[in-house]
């Protein structure tokens, strides 16, 4: 092949490559920018939590880890047998990191759980509450059917991938994108 036809043939890739990491730049950004913009949801309770719910049970609030909170089990009100601690989903899943340093989700209805204080707490199958179904005790009288929470029962919301994973995770994906923009760079520059 003539030289000519060699440097217009790594020109030709140069500018191919350059245009897709520039197409997909511009595109990750957008998207960014559109996630950032997103307005919060309002919504209001349609009356007093009456102590209904797939779960409901009374018990104090242990731990708070974003929108999870830990509750020690005092009493089993409703539903499927509860382990002595349970995890809860008190308020929106937040988007995996690195997207949840630029997107905060929240609603007017998260409910926000004191360490420490007793609550009543009304939940979805999936461990999920809100502030219309959480009251504290002294507002509704402990069920005489109301049971203690047991070795084998329910634990509640599953969390999301701890630090460990999350770190794990970060290393994987700067080593790949690493990768990727020396191959990119190979490939326009030609190897070194």
């Amino acid at each position: 092949m003539s030289p000519r036809r060699t440097a217009r043939r790594t020109a030709v890739s140069r500018t191919t490559a350059l245009a897709g990491a520039t197409a997909l730049t511009g595109a990750l950004l957008a998207g960014g920018l559109l996630t950032v913009t997103g307005t919060a949801a309002h919504a209001d309770c349609a009356g007093p939590f009456d102590g209904t719910g797939d779960h409901v049970f009374s018990g104090i609030a242990e731990k708070n880890d974003g929108p999870y909170t830990r509750f020690s089990v005092q009493r089993v009100w409703e539903g499927d047998d509860l382990a002595a601690d349970v995890w809860v989903l008190a308020g929106q899943e937040q988007a995996p990191w690195p997207l949840s340093l630029l997107v905060g989700v929240s609603s007017s209805v998260d409910a926000e759980f004191e360490v420490g204080q007793q609550y009543v707490v009304g939940t979805t199958e999936e461990f999920a509450t809100n502030v219309c179904q959480v009251a504290t005790l002294d507002e509704l009288s402990v069920p005489e059917d109301a049971r203690q929470p047991v070795a084998g029962g329910e634990k509640g919301a599953e969390l999301p991938m701890g630090p460990l994973g999350r770190t794990v995770l970060v290393v994987g994906v700067v080593g790949g994108l690493v990768l990727l923009f020396r191959a990119l760079r190979r490939r326009v520059h030609g190897p070194r």
